[in-house]
């Protein structure tokens, strides 16, 4: 079974009107085919699909992404593209020059990217930073 299969049919419903939505456009020919394959298999409409996302994109309820309330994620380090001459210096003298960037990997939904210019954070996205900060292995 293909990776896009197995992530496919663990998706709920909702999950996957919000994957067709944002992402499906993206995809090849054969991971399209999947998609279209499982939403026909599920059996769901352009209307409830709809009726998904309407209901629950940028919900004040929602708990995980934002957008979509997945609660499925990437985190990628990626190097800084945005950088001071401080971080500069830093790479030059062999620190790590890298960021992350968190995804929704339902919608896409960038959770967190280190690379924004966009200084402002929700006090959500600053508290999850702070926390995996204090946790953050050494």
């Amino acid at each position: 079974m293909s990776r896009v299969k197995d992530f496919v049919e663990k998706l709920h419903d909702v999950e996957l009107s919000f994957l067709y939505k944002y992402k499906y456009p993206g995809f090849f020919d054969q991971s399209q085919a999947i998609v279209r394959a499982e939403i026909e298999n599920r059996g769901l409409t352009q209307d409830v699909m709809n009726a998904h996302i309407e209901k629950y994109e940028y919900s004040e309820n929602n708990t995980g992404c934002p957008r979509c309330n997945s609660i499925l994620h990437t985190a990628q380090q990626v190097e800084y593209t945005n950088t001071s001459r401080y971080q500069a210096i830093d790479a030059l003298e062999g620190r790590d020059s890298y960021t992350t960037v968190e995804e929704c990997s339902v919608c896409g939904y960038k959770l967190f990217d280190g690379n924004s210019d966009s200084s402002t954070l929700t006090f959500f996205q600053a508290l999850k930073i702070v926390v995996k900060r204090m946790f953050k292995k050494k």
